[in-house]
């Protein structure tokens, strides 16, 4: 994988991160050091934007909205060269499985308008061990739905690392990663996003 990118003209490179906690935790671990900060890329500033919570659609009862769309005009104004998502688990339960899968397939549509290579990554739905029991059929639906249908010159990323129960890489929450999980989440976008840099940086 490449550890450098070119942007316009020479300059740096835009990326977004774009979804709920996990996003939102990810961006406070890169800045707690320079070596992680911006997925450790060269040339390339990393923007996060999150809130915990996220949902594909809009939350009914709470005080505040938390639809993912919300955050869409933060992102148009980093003028993003690739986009990374990572949200559809907190909408578990609330949407069937089929429609979390077409509300992402909408939503790469409407962020690659937003990048300018057109490139959208979505990462895969992770079953939290919290929820494993209730949803794991569901997300196993959505994740293949997500690799057969993803629009050509987009990408699905399979984290190759695992986060189960038993992987122990889960707070006591077994929602949240641990400092372990953390680092390995970080590696495996950070390897997505070089290698979509790579690809389109020629």
């Amino acid at each position: 994988m490449a550890s450098q990118a070119r942007g316009e003209a020479g300059g740096r490179v835009s990326v977004v991160l774009l979804g709920h906690s996990y996003v939102r935790r990810l961006g406070e671990y890169m800045s707690e050091s320079d070596d992680r900060m911006n997925l450790g890329l060269r040339n390339v500033t990393v923007h996060c934007e999150a809130v915990g919570g996220a949902t594909l659609g809009p939350t009914v009862g709470r005080r505040r909205d938390k639809c993912i769309r919300r955050l869409l005009p933060a992102v148009a104004a980093h003028q993003p060269d690739v986009i990374f998502v990572h949200i559809g688990e907190n909408d578990l339960g609330r949407m069937p499985p089929g429609r979390i899968a077409t509300e992402l397939l909408d939503l790469v549509t409407e962020l690659a308008n937003l990048s300018r290579s057109r490139v959208v990554i979505v990462g895969q739905l992770i079953c939290f061990p919290a929820t494993e029991h209730l949803y794991p059929r569901s997300v196993q639906h959505i994740n293949s739905t997500l690799r057969r249908q993803m629009p050509a010159g987009h990408a699905f990323w399979n984290h190759r690392c695992c986060f189960s129960r038993r992987s122990g890489n889960f707070l006591r929450d077994n929602v949240h990663l641990n400092r372990h999980g953390m680092r390995r989440y970080w590696k495996s976008v950070r390897t997505a996003v070089g290698r979509v840099l790579l690809r389109t940086q020629r």
